[in-house]
Order: structure tokens, then sequence, then C-alpha cells
């Protein structure tokens, strides 16, 4: 306090480790290449194995959002293209997490 004056300094809580990115997947998953259904399960196990970090619910804190279709429309895809977050497919997630 400086002349009555505080300043708060506003910070995005992470929960996060260091260096890790934060990745939410919303709506349907697509298939592997070779035509292999997965489940979210599969993807939210690689992204944990890569020392990363996943999340159901978008926050601003997301680093990543996953979606197989930008033209559904989910909740969570509208609050991350608000919020400027970076939106994948799933083909990008695994080339991201070097799989």
């Amino acid at each position: 306090i400086t002349n009555g004056v505080e300043i708060i300094m506003n910070k995005t809580q992470s929960n996060t480790k260091d260096g890790a990115m934060l990745f939410c997947l919303t709506g349907p998953v697509m298939p592997l290449d070779d035509g292999e259904k997965v489940t979210k399960e599969y993807y939210h196990d690689k992204i944990t194995a890569s020392g990363n970090e996943w999340t159901p619910s978008y926050t601003k804190s997301v680093n990543y959002l996953v979606t197989a279709d930008t033209t559904n429309v989910t909740s969570k895809l509208e609050k991350a293209m608000k919020n400027g977050t970076k939106i994948i497919d799933h083909k990008q997630l695994l080339a991201l997490l070097g799989q």
C-alpha cells in the first residue's frame, strides 16, 4: 500500500504441473487412422502419459480444446473461441503429444 492505494494482481489459477499443458475434450471422439474406435479415456491416458493434464470442464486455464467437429458448437467450444483457446482435433492432439 502506497499513498492509500493497494495494487491487486489478478492471476489465473492453474492446477497443472510446471510446463504441463492442460487439455479439454468436447463432443464425439474421432476413430484412429486405422478405423479403430476409441473412447475419451484413450485420449486422457495419452495426455497423462505424456506428462500433461486434462480436465472434463472448460476453464480459461485450458491450453487446448480438442474436438472432432468445429461445426458442432458445444458450450465448451463457444467458451474456447471467446477466450482465444487453441482448438485442435484428435489427430493434432496425438501429433502434439508426439504419438
